[in-house]
């Protein structure tokens, strides 16, 4: 971790999360912590597209900003998440949420999870790239350098 996050209060922040710049810094702060392994899956079906994450508990992630309309489920775990609107919620499985266009969220792992994202995909796309980029925003944190704004864009 660098100076800046090891100067930072961490805890503080995520308690007094109110703004995108807040949470651009907090971002920032994750981008240099050390990496945690994830499992992502991509399954489809007739114009549905499917993406599922395993996360290890005790991790903390960003989403990206969502540029649609989706439904999400927990199917295994528990966690707490902020996002702009409801501030933080704490959730166990199983259980199904939305995501509203324009959401970005904190993810902080209490116990392995899995979480399952549906999207439409009504021409069938199989190219990730392609669907990523219909569905998420291109990331403009200012707090990160241009290599580790890459890594968040993955």
């Amino acid at each position: 971790m660098s100076e800046v996050a090891e100067k930072v209060d961490l805890e503080y922040l995520i308690e007094n999360l109110s703004t995108k710049r807040q949470l651009d810094a907090l971002e920032a702060l994750i981008t240099e912590m050390p990496k945690v392994e994830t499992t992502l899956s991509h399954q489809f079906e007739d114009g549905i597209y499917m993406r599922e994450l395993t996360i290890p508990a005790g991790t903390i992630c960003t989403s990206r900003t969502h540029k649609t309309n989706n439904l999400f489920f927990i199917f295994y775990g528990e966690m707490l998440i902020w996002d702009e609107k409801n501030k933080w919620e704490h959730i166990e499985a199983v259980y199904r949420g939305r995501t509203k266009k324009g959401t970005k969220r904190i993810i902080y792992t209490i116990e392995n999870s899995i979480w399952v994202t549906v999207h439409p995909n009504f021409d069938d796309c199989r190219d990730i790239e392609e669907l990523e980029n219909r569905l998420y925003e291109k990331n403009d944190n200012t707090f990160i350098t241009l290599p580790a704004l890459k890594q968040v864009q993955k």
